[in-house]
């Protein structure tokens, strides 16, 4: 009788604690697999202790001694930085598997107390990665800036609590939201998360008193967006696709690397942009018939359009944040090229999908519509890093750098569609 009561005492052998635990070691076992199938431990250890000793060496003398240049950067485009790479990299965990559908979701409990341990696991990394982030700013901060020690701990804190705020409202939106609505809602999210982090240090002129009662707000808001999270009905798949995406990033990343072709899954979605299939330049040539369906392909997809945005934005911040008028010209001259380049591989990524190549191009159809796709991609950015560079280094006379730039990168184009050519037909002769 003792011993039936005992056994009616003890707690099942399955609680959503151990099942939270047997997830979350299963997750880094698997994590450890895949890296130790590529990674020669040994060789990277030969690599990390030297970068280990001469970084660290670096980072302290830079913390004692700050050279000139970092004296020159504004503390705010530290801070933004750091919100920015948070915000992005940012993920909430809620280990949700597929089979939970058949019992976990009957289990409101064993659900609740999932998403919330997920939510302490995540809490964790980004905190550790916000120190990491903090840590490696701290010669700018504290040396070039002289910012006290708990300002520094201030900021730390004000940066962990937007991480988590952009990681549960991340997955709240992704769950709810498909195709461009989710994109355009997330970038949303991103533009006022920076714009609130940000706001009170602008505001009060470097004083950081406004970041602490921004502290109490931004706690008032993640608890909201926690109860809404744990509250939600409507996010399992969504929540299962995330933990998928997750166990297979380091996956993805080394294919990433390899010559493995991994086609995505077909989708019948209208498209954002050229919803319509007319025609985007007025002549009949083939070659422009050509380049124009080459650059409505293009544009469609969202990682090409963010590339271009991406050198847009990396050659307009070079050419305001450096002041020599001879460096400023050199990457009006060197931003062309690199993005000449992308463009040659998604120029050549094209001619070799199977439905392109079947139809039979032409050498001189593909010569001339990749030059005509490759002058009107690059001309835009060619035109606004020239014009701004020309302004802020000689005035209003200087926007016609931006001409000089733009007949730069017709030549350029020329250039680097022969040589395209040239490389394409010894690969076809090898």
């Amino acid at each position: 009788m003792v011993q039936s009561q005992r056994d009616s005492d003890r707690p099942p052998p399955w609680q959503a604690g151990s099942l939270f635990r047997r997830r979350a070691v299963k997750y880094w076992v698997d994590q450890w697999r895949v890296w130790r199938t590529v990674v020669d431990w040994i060789v990277l250890l030969y690599l990390f202790v030297p970068a280990l000793l001469i970084g660290g060496g670096v980072f302290i003398g830079w913390l004692q001694h700050p050279p000139e240049w970092l004296m020159h950067i504004p503390l705010a485009l530290g801070q933004g930085a750091a919100i920015l790479i948070l915000v992005l990299f940012s993920r909430l965990r809620t280990f949700t598997e597929e089979a939970d559908v058949l019992f976990l979701l009957q289990r409101k409990k064993w659900m609740r107390k999932l998403r919330i341990y997920g939510f302490l696991y995540s809490a964790c990394l980004t905190f550790m990665l916000s120190l990491l982030i903090v840590g490696m700013l701290l010669p700018l901060f504290v040396a070039a800036h002289g910012q006290a020690w708990g300002n520094v701990l201030l900021f730390v804190l004000h940066l962990w609590l937007w991480a988590l705020i952009a990681a549960v409202w991340m997955n709240l939106v992704a769950g709810r939201h498909r195709g461009w609505r989710r994109n355009v809602r997330q970038s949303g999210a991103t533009l006022t998360l920076a714009f609130t982090f940000m706001a009170p240090y602008a505001l009060s002129g470097g004083y950081w008193a406004l970041a602490a009662v921004s502290l109490a707000i931004g706690g008032a808001a993640l608890l909201l967006l926690v109860r809404m999270k744990l509250q939600a009905v409507d996010t399992f798949e969504s929540d299962v696709r995330l933990e998928r995406e997750a166990a297979l990033a380091s996956t993805a990343l080394l294919l990433s690397q390899s010559d493995v072709v991994i086609k995505p899954r077909p989708k019948h979605n209208r498209p954002l942009l050229f919803r319509r299939s007319q025609r985007l330049f007025r002549s009949r040539d083939v070659s422009a018939v050509l380049a124009g369906n080459a650059m409505k392909g293009l544009l469609r997809q969202f990682a090409f359009g963010r590339g271009l945005l991406q050198f847009l934005g990396l050659g307009l911040a070079a050419v305001t944040l450096i002041d020599p008028v001879v460096i400023k010209m050199l990457v009006v001259a060197g931003q062309p090229v690199i993005v000449g380049l992308y463009l040659n591989s998604c120029w050549e990524s094209f001619l070799h999908d199977p439905f392109v190549a079947r139809l039979g191009w032409g050498e001189k159809v593909q010569h001339a519509a990749g030059e005509r796709l490759r002058l009107w991609l690059s001309l835009p950015s060619a035109l606004l890093i020239g014009a701004l560079a020309g302004v802020q280094s000689f005035g209003a006379l200087g926007a016609l750098v931006g001409v000089a730039a733009a007949l730069y990168v017709w030549g350029l184009c020329r250039v680097m569609t022969e040589l395209l050519q040239l490389r394409i037909k010894k690969n076809r002769s090898a």
